[in-house]
């Protein structure tokens, strides 16, 4: 599939989920940002290795905010384009989850990059309060009432699959009916097993993408892991063993893969 095939299949995936996502009252909520949708750099289906990063939640108004004024046109390509323009500006270093992709970029600058985040939504934050981002319990099962993630990767087909942290309740739902053996084995040694990796565990899917866990690299800065982690993640991708022909599948393939046949 070349580029713009694959821009319309994503696309096209999202036009359904968002309509029935936008139908819940939950999420529909004022309070509850506009979602997150990947988009794909032009160089995606020519690259040899394609990592998704996926990040636990948003941050904040921007980009995200339910002033349709800034939203006035087509929802997910404004969200896609100020998703491209994260992806692409160098200067978003301030945080230690852009500091990671930018270095991750820095060391493979042949690699195609997209992002999105395990919640879709998260909090407005109110403007006389310091709370807000991270969901709540009744918020986050109404999310992954409409899980979305396994399509996306059915589509895209990455070649790594990145974590900046992760929710346990959001990926069980998101990976039930994909591919439960990430779950499985991710949460085989628990924490235990977690500390032991360097917070950085990686685990080889059914499709033969490689899956990487690793703690929020704010957390992992503020303990002192994150350059240890940073590290880590470069040497599972330059180690990865892929089969021979590592490019796109064809439709065919993607169907196969999505019915299971």
């Amino acid at each position: 599939m070349n580029i713009d095939e694959l821009r319309k299949s994503l696309y096209d995936t999202y036009v359904t989920w968002y309509s029935e996502l936008s139908a819940d009252p939950i999420i529909a909520a004022p309070d509850i940002s506009l979602p997150y949708f990947i988009y794909l750099p032009d160089n995606w289906t020519e690259s040899p290795t394609r990592i998704l990063i996926v990040g636990e939640e948003g941050f904040g108004e921007v980009g995200c905010d339910r002033d349709k004024r800034k939203t006035q046109f087509n929802i997910i390509e404004t969200i896609q384009d100020f998703n491209r323009y994260c992806l692409s500006d160098k200067t978003l270093n301030r945080r230690p989850f852009w500091r990671r992709i930018n270095y991750l970029k820095s060391v493979f600058p042949d690699a195609s990059f997209c992002w999105t985040n395990l919640d879709k939504v998260h909090r407005l934050k109110a403007k006389d309060s310091k709370s807000g981002c991270k969901l709540l319990t009744s918020q986050r099962k109404a999310l992954h009432n409409y899980p979305i993630l396994a399509d996306e990767i059915k589509i895209i087909h990455p070649t790594h699959v990145i974590f900046f942290g992760w929710y346990g309740y959001s990926l069980e739902k998101e990976f039930n009916d994909f591919d439960k053996t990430v779950c499985d084995n991710l949460y085989q040694n628990g924490s235990d097993g977690w500390k032991s990796d360097g917070y950085c565990t990686p685990i080889l899917s059914a499709d033969s993408s490689q899956y990487i866990f690793t703690y929020h690299p704010g957390w992992c800065t503020r303990n002192h892991y994150e350059d240890s982690v940073r590290e880590k993640i470069r040497d599972l991708i330059l180690n990865f063993n892929t089969k021979d022909d590592n490019s796109l599948p064809d439709k065919y393939y993607i169907l196969q893969h999505y019915l299971k046949i």
